[in-house]
Order: structure tokens, then C-alpha cells, then sequence
């Protein structure tokens, strides 16, 4: 139920954003995902660390919701950025990348660093493996700050035309 509500409520509230801000600028499409997973690290941390289930629960709508920014902004720019005829393939391509690394890779890793860690924290290696997710908010900040920049020069060599 937290992760349904969670995740629905971010991609309509990250469309309104999306709707809103990209009139001004392309930027908007990276920025407002890397907004919302910089505000998502301490709930992400908080979540993993809870010291009982009702309270992770609690603190798991946050990255849940703010997650998801990702998903309108990333759906709208693809299918802003090609040319009709390619934006079936292309929203399909987006998809089938997102659902390898985000279903495959994902599981598989928490999964295999949870095994890893339960001779050293049997009790925590759950825990301890989610925890290492926390660099990959990171990693998708950086890229989205960098995805930024790029619509920024276009944005500008669009406006120089």
C-alpha cells in the first residue's frame, strides 16, 4: 500500500512539476529528479535504520515518493526529444533499460550483498545491504546534475538559432 500510493502520488506530483517548470526550460526534466533524490537520501537512511517496522514504514513513503520524480521526467524528455515516428521504440527502449537495472540488477544485488553480509551482521544484513544501496542516489544525482547541463547548452544553442 506504501509503495502503490507512494509511487503514484510521486509521478503525478513530479508531472505537475515537470508541466510547470519545462515551459521556462529543458533543464527542469534533470533537475527536478535530482532535487527530489537529494531530499530522498535522509527518509532513504531513516527508512534502512528504523528501529521497528512501523516506523521504517513511515519513513519508506519519503524515498518512495520521491524516487519516482524520475519516472514522468524521464518518460517526458525522451518522448519531447524524438521524432514522432520514433517515440513508441523509444519509450519502449527507455523501459526495457529501466526495468533490466531497476528489476534485474537491483533485487539481485541487495539480494547477494545480504548473503554476503549475514556472517558479519546476522542479524542486520538486510539492512546493511539496502544501506549500501545509498551510493547509487549518488551516482543518479550526479548523472541527472550532468543530464542538467546538457539541456541547459542545448536550451542555449536553441535560443542563439
Amino acid at each position: 500500500l506504501v509503495m502503490g500510493v507512494g509511487m503514484s502520488a510521486g509521478i503525478f506530483v513530479s508531472g505537475l512539476v515537470i508541466d510547470r517548470f519545462t515551459r521556462r526550460s529543458k533543464v527542469a526534466y534533470a533537475m527536478a529528479p535530482a532535487i527530489s533524490l537529494i531530499f530522498a537520501i535522509p527518509f532513504y537512511l531513516a527508512f534502512v535504520w528504523a528501529p521497528t517496522w512501523q516506523l521504517a514504514i513511515l519513513f519508506l513513503i519519503g524515498p518512495t515518493f520521491l524516487n519516482y520524480f524520475y519516472l514522468s521526467s524521464s518518460v517526458a524528455l525522451v518522448q519531447r526529444e524524438v521524432r514522432p515516428d520514433q517515440r513508441v521504440m523509444s519509450g519502449a527502449l527507455l523501459l526495457l533499460v529501466m526495468n533490466f537495472i531497476g528489476l534485474g540488477l537491483g533485487p539481485t544485488y541487495v539480494g547477494a550483498a545480504s548473503d554476503y553480509f549475514r556472517a558479519s551482521h546476522p542479524g542486520h544484513s538486510l539492512q546493511t545491504a539496502l544501506y549500501t544501496m545509498t551510493p547509487f542516489y549518488v551516482v543518479a544525482i550526479i548523472l541527472f546534475s550532468w543530464l542538467a547541463r546538457v539541456l541547459k547548452r542545448e536550451d542555449r544553442a536553441g535560443e542563439a538559432n
